[in-house]
Order: structure tokens, then sequence, then C-alpha cells
């Protein structure tokens, strides 16, 4: 037993030594605030930003200021994949993390109630609504309430993915939203909320075309906004 337990100690150490080594002698990207891959903020990108990956993902852990740091993969989705792609990196050498740039999807309500049959426009039936909140210089935050997906998109809650694609333009902030082909038949309203960066202060028009509106292209929800200083509120369709 004491040889058991002298061993692990060792292989223990080696591992934490290995992994200081790592840090010490790998550049580390950075972002304006914060390191690339640092999701706990300590100023070290290391196993323990795995674990509060994982920790984000699955217990809803949230730190506002290192939120970016957490897309360790950089697919503009925190999820499962960013803590395995840190572990990669940690104890492989794997791909150093990078930052995302532009937007990111933070995070996700889950399913919202009871999982409804997927047999057409009857089963669409919460308003949907937009939450914003923006700082007053460059970071916008967004809550997309009531989108309608796949209850499973794509697997396990962690594991699968909701996408979006976010285009920004001049006065303009579009967002595609799909449930990355999800396999089970029924559908459910979603909250999936996102970070949008470097946003300058004026009047934008936000679309947001949800997996559902697809099917009506001419009737994206829709809805402008007046960010020209720090502001928030809440805009549902009619």
């Amino acid at each position: 037993m004491y040889w058991f337990l002298s061993s692990l100690t060792r292989h223990f150490m080696s591992i934490v030594i290995l992994t200081q080594l790592i840090m010490f002698f790998v550049p580390m990207a950075l972002a304006d605030d914060y390191i690339c891959g640092d999701a706990n903020g300590d100023g070290v990108v290391n196993v323990g930003d795995a674990v509060f990956a994982i920790k984000y993902v699955f217990l809803g852990d949230f730190v506002s200021e290192t939120t970016g740091a957490i897309d360790a993969n950089c697919d503009n989705a925190i999820n499962v994949g960013d803590a395995v792609y840190l572990i990669r990196y940690v104890f492989l050498s794997g791909p150093a993390p990078c930052c995302p740039e532009g937007s990111l999807l933070i995070g996700d309500s889950g399913c919202k109630g009871d999982p409804s049959s997927q047999d057409g426009r009857s089963q669409y039936t919460e308003v949907e609504c937009i939450e914003y909140e923006y700082d007053g210089e460059d970071m916008l935050e967004l809550k997309h309430i009531n989108t309608y997906l796949n209850c499973c998109p794509n697997g396990a809650p962690g594991f699968y993915q909701i996408h979006s694609d976010i285009g920004i333009s001049e006065g303009l902030i579009v967002l595609d939203e799909s449930d990355n082909d999800g396999s089970c038949k029924c559908g459910c309203h979603f909250d999936v909320s996102y970070k949008v960066f470097d946003i300058s202060p004026g009047v934008y028009t936000i679309r947001i075309f949800g997996f559902y509106r697809h099917s009506f292209p001419d009737d994206p929800l829709e809805f402008t906004v007046d960010l020209t200083g720090a502001t928030s509120g809440l805009l549902c369709e009619e």
C-alpha cells in the first residue's frame, strides 16, 4: 500500500510540474482584458480552467469578465468541447487556446417546459423576445427568449451545441440560429444568450432568424435599439 501511495504521489507531482513548465515556456495569447483559455481568471492556463469550463456548462457558473476565455477552441460557443481542448493543451501539448472575436454564444437555458411534438406551427406558442444590455462603449449582451428548436439539439446537454452564425455590419446585427439537426422528434423553447464585442455606440437593427423562422425567411424577429449610451431593455414581438 505504501508503495502504491508513493507511486501515485510521484505521478501526481510529475503532472503538476509538467503543467507549470508548459505554462512557463509556452506564451499565452492575450485578448484586451484576459488570457485566452484562462477560464477562471486566475492569470494562468491549467487544468483548473478545464474544470471551470465543465462547471460553467453543467452547473451554470459564470464570471462575466472572463467569459470569452472559456471559448478556448474559438468556435464561438461555450460547451464541453472547450474543456476537452484545454485538457489536450495542458497534458498532451495540443494547440494553444485562442480568443474568440466578434461574438460569442455563451449559453442557453435548456429545454423550457415539457417537449412538444414537432408537427407544425401549433407547437410554436411562446412570445419571442430580445433582452439586451449595452455598456455604452463596446460590449452588448443579448438574450433571445423563447426561440424554438429541437428539444435535444444533436445530443445530451453540454455535449450538444446550439449554433448561431452572427453577422455584424454597419447598423445591423444578424443572428442566424440552428439546432445542428437535432435528432429527437420533439421541440422546445429555449433562451439563448450572447455576448457581442466591439459594438460602437449607435442605433442598430437586431435581426434574428430562429430555427423555426427559417421556414418564413420574410418574417425574422427584428427590433431597432438605440445604443448611443449605456442602456438595457426587453423587446417582444407583438
